[in-house]
């Protein structure tokens, strides 16, 4: 039992310290989407939301797989009717990055 719960420290320790890098990329790929709203940059917005949602959620940090899961569905939708559908709002590229920060950084792990 010992052997199991240090490999699941391990694992999430080895999580928490990629946290960074998915911030940054976070903040990358909303910065070229503010720039252009292009099919591929919301492509690659989904990817890193769905890939998130589901490792967040893994690891504990509920609040990020909550707002990822959200936007997974929102993207989906945009990405399946681009260019047809109505522009993201930089209000709301900054709120999805605003609340993953705080869901991150705040450790809000339940």
């Amino acid at each position: 039992m010992s052997d199991e719960l240090e490999l699941s420290k391990e694992l999430l320790d080895a999580y928490e310290r990629t946290v960074s890098e998915k911030i940054l990329l976070f903040e990358k790929l909303i910065q070229d989407l503010r720039k252009e709203q292009t099919k591929p940059n919301l492509e690659a917005l989904h990817f890193l939301v769905h890939k998130i949602s589901g490792s967040a959620a893994f690891y504990g940090y509920q609040a990020v797989s909550s707002i990822c899961q959200e936007w997974d569905i929102k993207l989906l939708k945009k990405i399946d009717r681009f260019p047809n559908e109505e522009r993201l709002s930089l209000e709301e590229l900054d709120l999805l990055l605003l609340k993953v920060k705080t869901g991150f950084n705040r450790n809000e792990k339940k």
